[in-house]
């Protein structure tokens, strides 16, 4: 009797590469975009576009730097107001008339294949973040103050996420030789303040990195904001 003929295992699929991310949220008149890029040897070129809705065809478009790129995460920030209200005074005369600001990304795949990421508006989040600099003290203060009848979040200085959760946040500034231990963190009826003092020697332009977990999300949210500081600093001098 003859052997039975051998059978072919179908070979497996390779897993397919994960897509590049849009995130896009507001802190009051303050939006930041985190996109990521997974596969960054994948990816030729980026871009990326702001807009007005009500004027779609006032675009303002910027190349995404190609570090960003190979980093696997570009942020950028813009002021929704200045981008769009004091761009049209007129139609935005009547404060009842909604404003926001619209992103597009588009991105050039090594294969030639285009890819378009979108947000038509920015997901607002239960609170917003502004950074200080105070030159007399050369500290730099992180203020996380709450949507109207939200509650003032907990802060943490450092930046091992484990401990992260949703009423949480983490702020870290990117600096050498920042010391931990001489930050400090209060709550007043409006905010909690988290004042960073900066090492003697520090670099003019300063990062700081403020972590959370959006609503409704599991994946941690980089906040990050560069901080000018020696100009002021000089002045007060």
């Amino acid at each position: 009797t003859a052997a039975p003929a051998p059978t072919e295992t179908p070979a497996e699929e390779p897993a397919s590469a994960p897509d590049p991310t849009l995130r896009y949220f507001s802190f009051a008149s303050l939006c930041e975009v985190e996109v990521r890029f997974p596969v960054p040897e994948d990816i030729v070129s980026a871009e990326i576009t702001f807009f007005d809705p009500n004027f779609p065809d006032e675009v303002s478009t910027y190349p995404i730097p190609e570090s960003s790129i190979e980093s696997g995460k570009y942020h950028t920030m813009r002021e929704t107001y200045s981008s769009v209200r004091e761009a049209h005074p007129d139609f935005y005369a009547d404060s009842a008339v909604e404003s926001t600001l619209s992103v597009r990304v588009t991105i050039t795949h090594a294969d030639g294949r285009v890819e378009t990421l979108a947000a038509e508006r920015p997901a607002a989040q239960r609170f917003t973040i502004a950074c200080g600099y105070d030159a007399e003290g050369d500290t730099v203060s992180v203020y996380l103050t709450p949507a109207e009848g939200g509650t003032i979040p907990d802060a943490i200085v450092g930046n091992d996420l484990s401990a992260l959760d949703a009423d949480t946040v983490f702020v870290w500034p990117e600096v050498e030789g920042f010391d931990s231990s001489a930050a400090s963190i209060e709550k007043n009826d409006y905010s909690c303040i988290v004042t960073l003092p900066l090492p003697e020697e520090h670099a003019e332009l300063v990062t700081i990195h403020v972590y959370f977990l959006p609503d409704g999300e599991t994946e941690p949210f980089d906040f990050a904001e560069t901080v000018r500081t020696t100009p002021y600093k000089e002045a007060a001098s």
